[in-house]
């Protein structure tokens, strides 16, 4: 039996994390069964992690208002992930609901869809790859907004990723959707 030789792939991405990969095997450019996947919440203020395997609907976790984390959305194939991409759009209101960005005018914020394709080597393609996001409120996309509210953070709001990975044999496994919420103190 032959070994899937063992790598990591780390690629730096614009306002990305990094694209991560592990196990190599034979590309399989004929499998019509799209790559399973699952999305990983790590909140980086408390040290917690959450793992979720998407069933083909929206899933969604929660986090306190102000905690940063990472997202990455997972996928496995044993004939080789061809391509992921990774986006979002979110929303965020300040403490309180106070001005300037309320529950009726929330800031808005996207976080471009960009797509990753991997890369074959002398016939092997990677088998277990992530693409994740790093989420800051002070840095980030809401950067901006956490600046705009002041004494008023931090912030709460909504942020939907959407995930899409595609194997060699141009199957994808559709869209799947993660929403991530901040929840007001106590009732997460």
């Amino acid at each position: 039996m032959r070994r899937a030789a063992i790598t990591l792939l780390a690629i730096a991405l614009p306002s990305y994390g990094l694209l991560v990969s592990c196990s190599t095997g034979p590309v399989q450019t004929n499998n019509p069964v799209p790559p399973s996947v699952t999305w990983v919440l790590y909140n980086t203020n408390t040290g917690t992690r959450h793992q979720t395997v998407p069933a083909g609907m929206t899933l969604v976790d929660f986090i306190n208002p102000g905690d940063n984390y990472d997202v990455a959305f997972w996928a496995d194939e044993a004939g080789g992930i061809k391509t992921i991409t990774l986006s979002a759009t979110g929303t965020a209101i300040c403490s309180g609901n106070h001005a300037p960005y309320t529950m009726s005018n929330p800031f808005n914020y996207s976080i471009p869809s960009q797509t990753v394709t991997l890369q074959v080597t002398n016939g092997q393609a990677y088998t277990h790859a992530a693409f994740p996001y790093y989420f800051n409120w002070q840095t980030g996309v809401t950067a901006a907004a956490v600046t705009a509210c002041g004494a008023n953070v931090p912030m709460l709001g909504t942020t939907i990723y959407k995930g899409k990975a595609t194997n060699f044999g141009n199957t994808s496994t559709g869209t799947y959707n993660f929403e991530v919420h901040t929840c007001a103190s106590g009732s997460c």
